[in-house]
């Protein structure tokens, strides 16, 4: 029993490993094939069925505490970004202006 056990777990890992060993090279050349795929559900059914304690699990609302923070800090680095060349080309001009 053990050991039928045991193999039907190896047999869904493989095929987790398998999806994306085939949608990561898939995807460098058409990033739309993602879409077809609900990576969060997912995510959430491989954790499921490989019984991965809901402890360690994190929830839903965690998971868009996370996204929201990283997409700040995305918006932050952009505007650090932007911000850099209008610095600088004020400083030209008040180089060019002082000569």
């Amino acid at each position: 029993m053990r050991n039928r056990r045991r193999t039907r777990f190896l047999r869904r890992l493989a095929l987790g490993f398998a999806v994306a060993l085939v949608a990561v090279p898939v995807a460098q050349a058409y990033p739309d094939v993602l879409d077809a795929i609900d990576w969060d559900a997912y995510a959430f059914e491989l954790a499921y069925k490989q019984r991965i304690s809901s402890r360690i699990r994190r929830s839903p609302e965690e998971i868009a505490a996370i996204r929201a923070k990283r997409e700040q800090e995305k918006q932050a680095l952009a505007l650090a970004g932007a911000a850099e060349p209008v610095s600088q080309a004020a400083l030209n001009i008040a180089k060019a202006q002082a000569a």
